[in-house]
């Protein structure tokens, strides 16, 4: 069960709240402890086909030994959360009227028929009346799709009905992606495709210290994906089914439809399309897809520099790759490294220097818009932030996640110097000791929540550092947005 809140108002009319509360308003909290746990269902399958050879070859009047592969992966995952909340239908249910005589009338209490699309005053007030004592959900939309009342307050209240009609059921709905109920859930399929040759030779030519071996080695791979989701994970639920209904283009009218986009456009261009009040508490999967390939070709060669009884042995190891990305483009790494092991038996040195990159993957180049709800402190509502007071008020805030296929490699630069002791004199002893330093440049990642709403903060209040208000406009207050038409939106950071 999870936690929620709402204001409970005598004067408004509701069905069950004036039994507990027969004047005045007050704000109450509930545990929802008579809904059901929720559940995380999730299942993988993965299937691969390699194919592979090895053996040696003579060229330049040297013997070469190879390894060569080709591979086929394939990975089908599922998931999805049970019980979850559908949050528009859970507002809906809470939202009981019971008919009296003096509301009898109301239109937009008549009794509406299941899958009604005209909610208009017209037809509403065609409709005939309900009896006296009926207990309804308010809205004529949400009982246009099934809506049960729900007294959550207290225990065994809660009709199963209603509990059904808001956290959904083990048998109820399909959609044209599936037969997967009426809960939130993704299908992911993943697929790899892979092409390896390398050869090396262990005597490429000798120097005064020992012979100089090379390997070389080319590679091709190939990784996609695709998502499939539940229809109000994207929106409406339009030309869809949705518990066990079929809508037509203007979808299920209690949900809420995908959006076009979060308002305003931060550096000349719209962020990304996501849904800005989302319809499940929580999952509210998005469907997405994406693929990139890369090319690589690799030199590495070990050189002996010294080999004797008096100073030991001295070797450099050289090593480079060149990689083209179809989403980064070209990028070079290397690698030096020398091993010198001394004339103390047992006692190795070891140094290091190399440039590094890491491209990024899939789910960081193409991953679904995502929205994670948590708890921040305000930085706008706190008295005297940057210097004054402490104190402040923690607010949970849906915080929109997207990717970025523009993204470029992480480029980095790694130093290291050691040494390893295994004495002959004690047998089974091995130490090692390692200073090593680690620098990157261009770092793929995402702020937590906290952290977007300081940038927020920081670049958007008045008096404060001047700055881009990207990261304001995934806050939303409600369904508002925290930037409009480039500019901070006062009024929803309040």
């Amino acid at each position: 069960a999870v936690a929620s809140g709402c204001v409970l108002d005598a004067a408004a009319n509701t069905s069950y709240y004036p039994n507990y509360m027969p004047a005045g308003r007050i704000t109450y909290g509930e545990l929802n402890s008579q809904l059901r746990s929720v559940e995380n269902y999730n299942s993988r399958t993965l299937g691969r086909v390699v194919l592979g050879a090895q053996g040696t070859f003579g060229f330049l009047g040297h013997d070469w030994s190879f390894k060569a592969y080709g591979e086929h992966g394939e990975n089908h995952y599922f998931n999805m959360l049970q019980h979850i909340l559908a949050t528009p239908y859970y507002n809906a249910a809470i939202d009981a009227v019971q008919i009296n005589s003096a509301n009898q009338s109301d239109p937009q209490l008549r009794a509406v028929g299941i899958g009604q699309s005209d909610f208009t005053l017209a037809t509403l007030n065609a409709l005939p009346t309900l009896p006296i004592g009926t207990i309804i959900c308010r809205s004529p939309q949400a009982r246009s799709v099934g809506c049960a009342p729900a007294d959550l307050i207290g225990t065994g209240n809660l009709s199963e009905a209603a509990r059904r009609f808001i956290q959904g059921s083990g048998n109820s709905g399909s959609n044209s992606n599936g037969n997967y109920k009426r809960y939130p859930w993704q299908i992911v399929h993943q697929r790899q495709e892979v092409l390896d040759f390398g050869a090396s030779t262990p005597d490429l030519f000798e120097t005064w210290a020992g012979k100089v071996s090379l390997f070389w080695g080319l590679t091709y791979r190939e990784e996609s994906f695709n998502v499939r989701t539940d229809c109000a994970s994207r929106g409406n639920c339009a030309n869809d089914t949705f518990g066990g209904m079929t809508f037509g283009p203007a979808g299920n009218p209690l949900l809420t439809p995908a959006g076009a986009g979060i308002p305003g456009v931060i550096g000349g261009a719209p962020l990304p399309p996501l849904n800005p009040t989302p319809n499940w508490y929580a999952g509210n999967f998005q469907q997405t897809k994406g693929n990139y390939h890369v090319t690589e070709m690799a030199l590495e060669t070990n050189i002996p520099l010294w080999n004797d009884d008096q100073f030991g042995t001295f070797v450099l190891n050289l090593a480079g790759r060149e990689a083209v990305y179809s989403t980064a483009g070209w990028v070079s790494t290397w690698k030096v490294g020398t091993t010198w092991d001394t004339p103390l038996p047992g006692f190795r040195l070891r140094a290091l220097q190399s440039r590094d990159v890491r491209a990024p993957n899939l789910s960081e180049l193409y991953g679904a818009p995502r929205v994670n709800n948590g708890s921040v402190t305000d930085r706008f509502t706190v008295p005297g932030f940057n210097g004054g007071l402490p104190g402040g008020s923690v607010s949970p805030l849906p915080n929109p996640i997207t990717s970025n296929p523009a993204l470029q490699v992480e480029r980095g630069q790694t130093t290291e110097l050691g040494f390893v002791y295994s004495p002959d004199w004690l047998p089974g002893f091995n130490s090692s000791v390692t200073y090593y330093r680690l620098a990157v440049k261009g770092q793929i990642t995402t702020y937590s929540q906290q952290q977007q709403m300081d940038i927020c903060y920081n670049n958007g209040s008045p008096g404060a550092t001047p700055g881009s208000l990207a990261q304001c406009a995934y806050f939303f207050t409600g369904a508002t947005s925290w930037v409009t038409n480039g500019a901070l939106n006062n009024l929803a950071t309040t």
